[in-house]
């Protein structure tokens, strides 16, 4: 818990601000400022020793508010707190959390994580390695090429999943060619 007053503030400030971004993500929203700016503005006002106390507060265990960070930070500019929740969200234990991360990297094309990326797909089992097989496709970096390209060989002889098959589509690369070529025989 915050334990400063000012920290208190600072933590419902940006729970509330949380709260509106995960309402304004059900569906279109049209008013102006969106709430992901106003949020913005909240967290980047704070202090940066603070940021990390506070946005982990504001965020609680839900996943609803935290889909919401997670888009909050991938908005923000790279900083240690900014790297750190993101980090934190790509290893969650919980597959919800972390697949969720998984899909924002992909869909802001966060680059600085592919590694993080690779590792999921090698190393998980769950639906949150096949939504980093799928943000693959944006990040493109050298470590998720070789990360795709190693499970594509876990398939064997076995018809390779589309979704792969699309991510190693977009890598421009010859050591692609022989799983895309074994996709179109089978």
């Amino acid at each position: 818990m915050a334990k400063t007053p000012a920290e208190q503030k600072l933590v419902a400030k940006l729970t509330a601000a949380l709260n509106e971004v995960a309402k304004a993500m059900r569906g279109p929203y049209k008013k102006k400022p969106h709430p992901l700016e106003t949020a913005k503005k909240i967290f980047e006002s704070i202090p940066p020793e603070l940021q990390p106390k506070i946005l982990a507060q504001a965020v609680g265990k839900g996943i609803r508010r935290f889909q919401a960070a997670a888009n909050l930070v991938a908005d923000c500019e790279p900083s240690q707190c900014v790297d750190q929740f993101i980090r934190a969200g790509l290893s969650h234990q919980d597959e919800k959390f972390r697949g969720c991360m998984v899909q924002t990297v992909g869909v802001c094309e966060l680059s600085r994580f592919a590694p993080e990326l690779a590792k999921i797909i090698l190393d998980d089992d769950d639906d949150a390695r096949w939504w980093a097989v799928i943000a693959a496709q944006s990040v493109r970096g050298p470590a998720c090429l070789r990360a795709l390209l190693k499970f594509a060989e876990t398939f064997g002889d076995e018809h390779l999943p589309f979704s792969l098959r699309c991510s190693l589509s977009r890598y421009d690369s010859p050591s692609v060619k022989p799983q895309l070529e074994r996709a179109f025989r089978t």
